[in-house]
């Protein structure tokens, strides 16, 4: 979708979650996906983790799907985010809209990657592309989504992180038929090793795998979720 300003207006308040090495996950309930990955397969280590979610309708996996209001990602038991480890952005909603990107220490950026969402709009309105970038809270993510190549903020989700556990909520935003909301299709995020905010369990279990759980939620009340597993060494 092109970014007008009537988008960009009407787009005010989306925001995102949010090249996996695990393998396909299992999808329990629903055609939706989600894929969690490591790049590196040893305990207790700083490694980069990635992020791959696809929401579909269960009606036609084809179709724009109900609109995203969950994304719940339960990481490998003993991952640890490690918000202690890497510099605050204390920056404020108000703040994060008036400076952009420069809100925020440079050193607070833990991840960042790509969200791709459908309108319900005809072409060549139908699809919506933003940045995602997410900034250490403290006690979370501040997922900013911008206007790819700008530092104008559409929208911001503060995810929490408590455990292995990262919680996203995607609030709903204006849209096109049938339920006048733009839906999020994929978001693909990296949180990159260098910043030591991920870090692997201590322990790789004797089958010499990981498993994750997502629980996937959407504005028409359903839910899906999905299963998968990051190989590891021992």
């Amino acid at each position: 979708m092109k970014w007008t300003s009537r988008f960009v207006v009407a787009a005010i308040a989306l925001t995102g979650l949010l090249a996996p090495s695990a393998t396909t996950p299992a999808v329990e309930s629903g055609p939706s996906e989600v894929i969690l990955g490591f790049a590196l397969a040893s305990p207790a280590v700083a490694t980069n983790l990635a992020v791959d979610v696809t929401y579909r309708s269960p009606a036609d996996p084809e179709a724009k799907p109900p609109a995203a209001t969950l994304a719940r990602l339960e990481l490998p038991v003993g991952t640890r985010f490690n918000n202690d480890s890497v510099p605050v952005c204390t920056a404020s909603d108000v703040q994060l809209r008036l400076l952009g990107r420069a809100a925020c220490p440079a050193g607070s950026k833990v991840g960042g990657g790509q969200l791709v969402g459908m309108t319900g709009l005809p072409v060549p309105d139908d699809r919506l592309v933003a940045d995602v970038v997410g900034y250490n809270t403290g006690d979370g993510v501040a997922m900013v989504a911008f206007v790819p190549n700008t530092s104008v903020v559409v929208a911001i989700d503060r995810a929490s992180t408590q455990g292995n556990v990262f919680t996203a909520r995607p609030p709903l935003i204006p849209g096109g038929p049938p339920d006048l909301y733009t839906a999020i299709r994929t978001i693909n995020l990296v949180f990159p090793a260098g910043t030591g905010f991920v870090t692997t369990p201590d322990r790789c279990s004797a089958d010499r795998r990981w498993d994750y759980s997502a629980t996937l939620g959407f504005a028409d009340g359903t839910t899906q979720t999905a299963t998968g597993v990051i190989p590891c060494t021992r």
